[in-house]
């Protein structure tokens, strides 16, 4: 598989623009917003799955997606730190996921340029959730 810089770079564009218009909307405040952005990743490979009319690799979908949206839920539960560092893990694992989708599965349905692109925006989303748990040992979240 070749790097596809385009990817990236759109990639590194929308995934300002989903840090800053969460930034904005206020979002990141309520706890509830990168929740579920994590929660809606799921559902790209399920309509990739569909569109490529692939049961099996539905099927196979929704038992990984089924533990993303857990992990999302688990962390919308929690607060502070433990609420980020979860997101964090969730979306950095995310990310490997999407990078290592084309290898696990014998029929993956995302596109090509997929890995690069979802996995670019995962997995700088996980480092971000990290560094907002770490900022000078607050959180950028409240408790709820």
């Amino acid at each position: 598989m070749d790097i596809n810089i385009v990817a990236y770079a759109v990639a590194a564009i929308v995934v300002g623009g989903v840090l800053v218009g969460f930034k904005r909307a206020g979002y990141e405040r309520s706890g509830r917003g990168y929740p579920l952005l994590l929660a809606s990743f799921p559902l790209y490979y399920w309509v990739f799955a569909l569109y490529a009319a692939d049961y099996q690799a539905l099927a196979n979908e929704l038992v990984v997606g089924a533990a993303f949206i857990a992990l999302a839920w688990w962390a919308y539960k929690l607060s502070g730190a433990r609420s980020l560092v979860i997101l964090a893990m969730a979306f950095i694992g995310h990310g490997v996921y999407d990078i290592i989708h084309f290898y696990v599965f014998t029929n993956p349905v995302a596109p090509g340029w997929w890995p690069e692109f979802c996995g670019t925006i995962d997995i700088v989303l996980g480092l971000y959730m990290l560094w907002l748990a770490n900022l000078n040992g607050k959180t950028a979240l409240p408790a709820q």
